[in-house]
């Protein structure tokens, strides 16, 4: 069993995107609230839970490989499904990153959803917006070049069905 977490190049770019999200949100509470004795207060609390969300976020995004099957878990949910289920690896539209990714694609009839919060109901990371029906597992979240690592290793030897072609 090997667990990845995101990679540094993943993680400057969460930093990064929540930064630029951050600021127009912080300018307006600080517009709304810029005659109260509290004006500070609200812009505070908000980049305190902004850092911590973020770090959580940064720390809790990762994939768990067992000669079974994997796991994903992401902002709001953790979703499992075993090798024989995964359709294919296919290089589609992320939306947080805005790119393509190579990605392992599954039905989502055969994920099981194993945990979730309330984020995990409203932003559920099931689809990339390209197809409904189906799941998807990034990997070049993990690791820089995927295919020569020893992710890439595993899931060649986890699910041979994936590179037959």
């Amino acid at each position: 069993m090997k667990t990845y977490y995101l990679s540094p190049k993943s993680k400057s770019f969460y930093w990064i995107t929540g930064s630029i999200v951050s600021i127009p949100i912080l300018g307006i509470f600080f517009f709304l609230f810029r005659n109260s004795p509290l004006c500070y207060a609200p812009y505070l609390v908000f980049i305190l839970i902004g850092i911590y969300r973020t770090n959580y976020w940064l720390n809790n995004e990762s994939i768990k490989l067992t000669e079974k099957d994997i796991t994903y878990t992401t902002s709001g949910i953790t979703i499992q499904t075993h090798w024989n289920d995964i359709e294919e690896i296919r290089r589609t539209f992320i939306y947080v990153f805005g790119s393509r990714q190579d990605c392992l694609v599954i039905d989502q009839s055969k994920v099981k959803i194993t945990s979730t919060d309330l984020r995990g109901q409203f932003l559920s990371p099931l689809s990339a917006g390209w197809n409904l029906q189906k799941a998807i597992i990034p990997l070049s979240h993990f690791v820089e070049n995927w295919r020569d690592s020893e992710l890439g290793g595993q899931i060649k030897q986890y699910a041979p069905h994936l590179f037959e072609k």
